[in-house]
Order: C-alpha cells, then structure tokens, then sequence
C-alpha cells in the first residue's frame, strides 16, 4: 500500500464497529445498548491517542446519533444515557493514560508533544482555502487508491439511488465521512497512506453489488431511476 505499518491500519476496525453498530440498532428498530454505547466510547478514545485527525469521524457519527435520537419523539433521557455510557467507554482507555503520564509528571509534554505540536507546527498547505485543500487532497487520495476507491463511489451511488427508503443510513454516512475526511485532510496534504482510513466506506459498495444481484433487484432499481430521470424519453 504505502510503508505500510500506519496507524490507519490499526483503526480501521474501530471505525468499522461504529458504522456497524449504530446501523445495526436502527435497522432493528432500537435504541444503542449498554455495550454498543461502552465500545463505540472506547473505541473513539483509542482513535484520538493513536491519529486524533481521525475524531472527526466519531464528531459526525455523534451528531447523528444525536439527531436520531431526538427524532424518536425527542428521547433525552436515552440520549443522555448513552452519552454517559460512550464517556464511560472512553474513561476506561483515557484516565489511565492521564494517570501514567501524571505520575510520571508529565502531562504537559503528553498535550505539547501529541497535540500541540501536530496541531500548529505540522507544515500545512496554504495554496487554496480550506475546503479546496480537503476537496483537491480527498480526489487524490481516492485516484491512487483503486483497490477501495471504486466501492466508496459505488456505495454512493446506492445512496443515491434509494435515498428515499435508506436516508438515514445515508445521513449518518455522510456526516461520519465529512468529519473524517475534514479531519484528515484539514492540513491540505494527502499522502497516499491517508487515504487507507476511508477504507472502511468501501463496504457500502459491496453491499450494493449484492442488493443489486437480487432477484429483479437490478432491474427494480434501474426503472425508478429512469421514471425520476427528467431526460429519459
């Protein structure tokens, strides 16, 4: 891929389980459980100590959860409660990293080393405004990456096609997507191995392929594509 060994790699599945998880409860018609909560929590802690570019991710899934929630007849309670339950999860991996590096006294090198320094002494690109930067670095990354890139377009496309029957799926995809792609290319660069952490989008587009090789699957979805097509004779 490129160098390989990048910490990409190490958080694809935490990614992959938050996308899984919340699309599991709301195509069973529930609300997130204790443990799905706990996960999603640990799993976005461990994100932000090993790439915390990558938290924009978790930012556009919470705010779909959020919005969700409070389309069920306006849950607070809930709501609350698996926020508690996601701070919980992410309290398991933090505090006791604060506490070693307390101990060791050494928080403020933790906060200069890890955050500051990524933050505001990374050579970041100037040549266009911000969005042109995420925008020109996420076509990049996406064109040399063809083993992955084909499904994340394909996925889209199935968005697309049946926005009207999955348009949740496609909100919390699109907000989850966005805030990762910002976060990963707010510096305007796009190495190639940036790229790998979309990786896990691609499996909308398996899922297309197979909803599609169902019996007149193909066929259905082609004829309501046409009939809202304005230029089809």
């Amino acid at each position: 891929f490129a160098h390989g060994g990048g910490a990409e790699e190490l958080m694809l599945f935490t990614l992959a389980y938050g996308l899984y998880s919340v699309t599991n409860a709301m195509h069973q018609n529930r609300l997130l459980t204790f443990w799905e909560s706990f996960l999603n929590g640990l799993f976005a802690a461990m994100v932000l100590l090993i790439k915390f570019t990558a938290m924009g991710f978790y930012i556009g899934l919470v705010l779909f959860v959020i919005f969700w929630y409070l389309s069920r007849n306006g849950q607070w309670k809930p709501l609350l409660a698996t926020a508690g339950q996601f701070i919980l999860g992410a309290g398991a991996i933090i505090l006791p990293v604060l506490l070693y590096f307390g101990i060791h006294h050494a928080i403020d090198d933790l906060f200069t080393v890890y955050f500051y320094n990524n933050l505001f002494l990374y050579p970041q690109e100037t040549d266009g405004t911000r969005l042109e930067l995420i925008i020109r670095c996420l076509q990049s990354t996406l064109s040399y990456n063809d083993s992955y890139a084909p499904w994340i377009y394909l996925g889209a496309a199935l968005f697309a096609l049946e926005l009207r029957t999955h348009w949740r799926d496609a909100v919390m995809v699109l907000l989850s997507f966005v805030g990762l792609a910002a976060g990963t290319y707010w510096g305007g660069r796009g190495y190639t191995y940036y790229g790998l952490i979309l990786a896990g989008f691609a499996v909308y587009g398996i899922i297309a392929i197979a909803r599609l090789l169902q019996v007149g699957r193909f066929t259905e979805v082609l004829q309501r594509f046409l009939r809202k097509t304005p230029w089809v004779p």
